[in-house]
């Protein structure tokens, strides 16, 4: 099938600091991997897309972004984790709808902005 997910890039300016903070909130396992001219690593989710962080670049100048969210099981508890591991809140736990739940967004250390959706307990 086309069309979904299947990777995602993110900026790292240190590849250590990324894997324990997106490790020990999200359970993520990283690997660094040889790509010929560019230092890069490997993540991969419990469940869902993987993908990797790359090094900054002046491509990555202020432009407009795509926000990812990850699906996480309270997001009061997920943004306290973030806030402990040096990440910052931008928007915080957000009623969207009975229907869909909860919405947050946050910036990691290297200020990549990600989204975090808190399901309806049912």
């Amino acid at each position: 099938m086309t069309g979904e997910i299947v990777h995602i890039d993110l900026v790292s300016t240190d590849f250590d600091k990324s894997k324990k903070f997106y490790g020990e909130i999200f359970d993520w396992q990283c690997t660094e991997v040889n790509v010929p001219g560019l230092p890069y690593m490997l993540w991969n989710p419990p469940s869902g897309p993987a993908g990797g962080f790359r090094r900054p670049s002046e491509a990555d100048e202020p432009t407009p972004r795509v926000i990812d969210y990850i699906r996480v099981e309270n997001i009061d508890e997920t943004l306290k984790a973030i806030k402990g591991h040096g990440g910052k809140v931008i928007v915080p736990k957000t009623p969207i709808s009975p229907e869909v739940g909860f919405m947050a967004l946050f910036s990691d250390p290297d200020g990549n902005q990600l989204g975090l959706i808190e399901e309806p307990k049912k």
